[in-house]
């Protein structure tokens, strides 16, 4: 597998940078909000890193931590 091109590489680091900046504006009262939007946002992340690393669609069912890049 070849690595990502540079600008499809800052293209993700940019959209991961700015999921986590939308998940910072939550404020307290929103826990409930904030874990939906982290749960739909979340997943997507996982996709992409997945599909980035050129791993298959199985590998998301064993991933439980926030960790995406």
């Amino acid at each position: 597998m070849k690595p990502l091109p540079a600008d499809l590489a800052s293209a993700l680091v940019t959209a991961y940078d700015r999921y986590v900046k939308y998940l910072d504006s939550f404020g307290p009262d929103e826990v409930y909000l904030k874990k939906k939007v982290e749960t739909q946002l979340g997943t997507r992340m996982i996709h992409l890193k997945m599909r980035c690393s050129g791993l298959g669609s199985e590998w998301g069912k064993v991933q439980s931590s926030n960790a995406f890049f």
